[in-house]
């Protein structure tokens, strides 16, 4: 004989109510712990660019519990402009552009500084995108896999009545 009876989807129901209640804590924490692993991503994705390293150690992320979003990015600006965004997007033409730090990138490359700097002035720069490439990259996917899997996890094991982190 088979019997089937509603009191175990009842008491799970009742369970995944009061883990909803706890899911904002559980986004944190996952949140809290995939951030500075895709800081080190997008690090890793700028290295290429790297001149004195102050672009890539202002990277930072930051989690905002009223949206549950993680953020990261840089906000080291250069004037009115964010580093960053000049990386990924480059610049158009500047007659303001100054001599002294072009000079010292190109110093730092070897290279004559006087015909970076015309090229700047007259063409801007290239953008060198940072953020989509550090999304495509493999470990990234894993990273986000691995965070949606234990968030599920973690809140499923609390709606069938486990306890935390235990294998559902």
């Amino acid at each position: 004989m088979i019997r089937i009876t509603s009191k175990g989807i009842r008491e799970m129901a009742e369970n995944l109510a009061i883990a909803g209640k706890d899911v904002h804590a559980e986004v944190r924490e996952t949140m809290e712990h995939m951030g500075p692993i895709i800081v080190n991503m997008m690090r890793r994705q700028m290295s290429d660019h790297r001149y004195t390293g102050e672009l890539s150690e202002s990277i930072e992320w930051s989690y905002a519990p009223h949206d549950r979003t993680l953020r990261v990015g840089s906000n080291l600006m250069r004037k009115q402009w964010n580093a960053m965004a000049i990386l990924e997007r480059g610049t158009g033409p500047n007659d303001a552009v100054p001599f002294t730090p072009i000079a010292a990138w190109a110093a730092f490359k070897g290279i004559p500084a006087g015909p970076v700097w015309m090229s700047i002035k007259q063409k801007g720069t290239k953008g060198y995108p940072i953020a989509e490439p550090t999304i495509n990259r493999p470990e990234y996917s894993r990273t986000i896999n691995a965070g949606a899997k234990k968030l599920a996890t973690d809140i499923l094991s609390k709606a069938l009545g486990h306890r935390k982190g235990a294998r559902v």
